[in-house]
């Protein structure tokens, strides 16, 4: 089971939403994927703006990339753009292979070392 840390970024006093930082796990594949699901879900559910820090990803596989574009759906359509921090080339140069730079909100040349 992946452990995933979740920390707030920014906290607003005036009511508006907050923004949390949500670290994904090293391995974000189809091993992983019931447990980053869950926690994917609890982000989507509490209503405040997301940032995916992808910079601990060392390992992707398809199922984790579809899952990751799943989020990237839901949140849009609950008008709340997905916001990336620090993807790795590993995560980047995955999303061009199946097509999903685009679904998953990513620029062609996020990528990083």
């Amino acid at each position: 089971m992946a452990v995933v840390k979740n920390t707030l970024d920014d906290v607003t006093g005036d009511g508006s939403s907050a923004t949390a930082v949500y670290d994904l796990p090293r391995r974000c594949t189809m091993a992983e994927a019931m447990a980053l699901r869950e926690d994917l879900l609890l982000q989507l559910d509490s209503g405040q703006h997301i940032t995916l820090n992808a910079e601990p990803v060392q390992e992707v596989d398809t199922a984790g990339l579809q899952l990751l574009t799943a989020f990237a759906r839901d949140i849009a359509a609950a008008g709340r753009p997905v916001r990336w921090h620090s993807a790795p080339s590993v995560l980047t140069e995955g999303a061009a292979r199946l097509g999903l730079v685009a679904a998953l909100g990513l620029n062609a040349d996020q990528g990083s070392a």
